[in-house]
């Protein structure tokens, strides 16, 4: 199901980004930049279902401790690569690719972690 919604929002996001944000701010100027936002967020639509289903799996399985590591460390990690990426010259859009980067990284972290414990889960026979 969050497959089926973050493909939709991908898709919109992507390719209606303008409109999208044209709904909610009048202003040329700002609904265009708003748009350029949406759509550099759109790319990371995805991972971050990804991220937020695995993370309601990790709860229900008792283990509150990777989800958390994992996205206050990718929460961070959007400081200096945002820094970074102003220095290179992408002004605002650099803020944004940073926060759809660490979204898109967040998801496979959680992903990898989850592979990783539910095999050493299925290898201790605790689920059979």
């Amino acid at each position: 199901m969050t497959f089926l919604f973050g493909s939709f929002c991908t898709f919109l996001f992507i390719c209606y980004g303008n409109e999208i944000f044209r709904i909610f701010v009048p202003e040329k100027a700002a609904y265009e930049t708003g748009g350029v936002f949406l759509r550099i967020d759109g790319y990371s639509q995805l991972f971050m279902m990804l991220e937020i289903t695995i993370q309601g799996v990790f709860y229900g399985m008792g283990r509150t401790m990777p989800p958390a590591v994992i996205s206050v460390a990718c929460n961070y990690l959007r400081i200096p690569m945002a820094l970074l990426f102003v220095s290179w010259g992408w002004g605002l859009s650099g803020i944004w690719w940073s926060i759809s980067i660490t979204s898109i990284i967040k998801g496979m972290i959680c992903l990898i972690c989850f592979m990783v414990i539910k095999r050493k889960a299925l290898n201790n026979q605790i689920f059979q």
